[in-house]
């Protein structure tokens, strides 16, 4: 019996195997035996799928010829379940975002550091508020630039009437 882990799973198989044979295999979590499932197949290899990352599987298994009672159980095989990412890339995501966020940082601070007063004020305004949201008796503030007036031009309609 060969077991090995496959990403979360875990892949059982035989070398040989009578054609007439069935087999029972019995996975557990390594500490929790009394929870153990058995499956009885007729072909392997076999893959148990979704296990828990991290956590150690037992296998063992028996075979059954034309329905008589089992052989003896096989040698009990346990195989770690790993992580199915590679390790190296948390690490890395984690020092690339550390790098990113510094970097933005740093050109934030730089920028707000060389904004001298005037060039600031050229570029963010202060608009006064509109004469509809002011209160009463708030005073008329100076507008940076002259206001102009509405512009208007005549405009001349002419209107035929016909009479029937």
């Amino acid at each position: 019996m060969a077991v090995e882990a496959m990403g979360d799973g875990v892949r059982v198989s035989f070398e040989r195997l009578p054609q007439t044979a069935s087999v029972g295999i019995t996975l557990w979590r390594q500490g929790q035996e009394q929870e153990a499932s058995t499956v009885r197949l007729e072909q392997t290899p076999i893959l148990f799928p979704a296990l828990q990352e991290g956590a150690v599987y037992c296998v063992r298994a028996c075979t059954y010829l034309d329905g008589r009672p089992g052989s003896a159980p096989t040698d009990t095989h346990c195989v770690t379940i790993r992580d199915h990412e590679e390790p190296w890339k948390k690490p890395t995501a984690a020092m690339v975002t550390v790098v990113v966020m510094a970097a933005l940082l740093f050109a934030v601070f730089w920028s707000v550091g060389r904004c001298k007063a005037e060039g600031c004020h050229a570029h963010f305004q202060k608009e006064p508020l509109p004469f509809s949201l002011r209160q009463p008796n708030q005073p008329m503030e100076q507008l940076p630039y002259p206001e102009q007036g509405e512009i208007c031009e005549p405009i001349t309609a002419l209107f035929l009437l016909e009479l029937t």
